[in-house]
């Protein structure tokens, strides 16, 4: 990350850590982070993010130098920071991991200590409990963080969104106007195929015509005749990107996703219910009750999904079936699915008309003896086939007819 954002380049880590009775836990994963983290600390800040499954409860994940003479002064350890507060105050044996790695490297944890999530709240829900397993863990200073969010339940997940915002650095300079930039109008896309067509256009005679005349023109070492030679080679470039049909189709981003046809007023109802319960979950997170019913709701709410999608099917499948010696049955068979625009390999329509126009056009081989050589063989070798080895063009024998 850039350092516009704090004095030092900020490395990031996003990471997954098993839990301790899983299978594919690595006893030497806090170990590998470590190694991995001194390494990075020593070239700027570190930002670790994640589900470390490890439960940390209150127990403290910094060093406090105040009254301990042993602790230098001039260490990293000596950052005087608000008291952490944390809603789950269970640990395991990842959050004891977690906890001496932070002490180890100057490292603290974001959750329940900086503006946004002064109290701790869960980040994990189930119908068997609530946890705190996702962390964000950082040496940045707090002065250039804005602030830490949890975010509220989505039925896309039992994981809560985790949101750290940073504070750009500020300069003591005197702002200055800043310079215009030219916006780009027509917006190009390069694909596979546009090498072949991109060639032929910067070919042509009006782009070479265009061509000679910039490298013959004779620009001045300041400022505006950099702008000016900048302007020119761009303007050469749109219309031989132009010429080559490379302009990318704009597309109309809906303000609303369009919901499926099977998403009816009850799905609708369902959502609006699930989402105000995870928002009062999100609240008071320590209510059972609320959680309870957000988990009864989240099953009831996909049990619901899955039920009219199978229903809508159904019912098509079976309009499908009754439709089959119809002219409307592969209106309905198209109809049962949603079509999703597909992007065509070959953008320019002047491949396909030269491909169709030259397919049932003689191909002349007089001036390669081989292939004419080549070409007659194939063409025996057609009647032979056509001749003898097809059992359909034979006609029955009795024989055939006895047996």
């Amino acid at each position: 990350m850039a350092k516009n954002l704090t004095e030092k380049d900020i490395y990031l880590c996003a990471i997954y850590i098993p839990p301790s009775d899983s299978p594919y836990f690595n006893e030497d994963m806090f170990h590998e982070l470590e190694t991995d983290t001194c390494h990075f600390q020593a070239q700027g800040n570190v930002l670790i993010c994640g589900d470390l499954n490890a439960r940390t409860g209150l127990h403290p994940d910094i060093l406090n130098s105040q009254g301990d003479h042993f602790i230098a002064q001039n260490t990293p350890f000596n950052t005087i920071f608000s008291h952490r507060k944390n809603f789950d105050s269970s640990t395991n044996r990842n959050g004891k991991d977690l906890l001496q790695l932070c002490r180890s490297l100057g490292l603290y944890i974001a959750n329940g200590r900086l503006r946004g999530d002064p109290l701790g709240k869960f980040t994990f829900c189930s119908p068997l409990g609530n946890s705190t397993v996702d962390y964000m863990v950082t040496d940045i200073d707090t002065f250039s963080i804005k602030s830490f969010t949890v975010q509220p339940l989505t039925p896309l997940s039992d994981h809560s969104q985790i949101t750290m915002y940073l504070k750009k650095r500020g300069t003591n300079t005197t702002p200055t106007q800043p310079s215009k930039l030219s916006h780009l109008r027509n917006p190009y896309r390069w694909a596979q195929n546009s090498t072949e067509p991109f060639q032929k256009a910067i070919g042509s005679r009006e782009i070479q015509t265009l061509l000679d005349t910039f490298l013959e023109t004779t620009y001045a070492h300041t400022k505006e005749g950099v702008d000016l030679a900048v302007n020119n080679i761009n303007s050469i470039f749109e219309k031989t990107a132009e010429k080559a049909q490379l302009k990318k189709k704009k597309k109309i981003n809906p303000k609303f996703k369009k919901e499926d046809i099977w998403f009816d007023l009850e799905c609708q109802n369902m959502r609006k219910e699930l989402r105000n319960l995870s928002n009062h979950k999100h609240r008071d997170p320590n209510n059972m009750n609320i959680r309870l019913l957000y988990c009864e709701m989240l099953k009831k709410y996909k049990r619901t999904l899955r039920s009219k999608k199978a229903q809508y099917t159904k019912k098509h499948l079976q309009v499908i079936e009754q439709s089959i010696n119809s002219n409307n049955f592969w209106t309905n068979w198209n109809n049962l699915k949603q079509k999703r625009p597909e992007e065509l390999a070959i953008q320019n329509g002047e491949i396909w008309t030269n491909h169709f126009q030259t397919l049932f056009q003689n191909i002349n081989l007089t001036t390669n003896l081989e292939q004419h050589h080549i070409h007659q063989k194939l063409t025996q070798l057609e009647y032979t086939i056509k001749d003898n080895q097809n059992p359909i063009d034979l006609s029955i024998t009795e024989m055939e007819l006895k047996n």
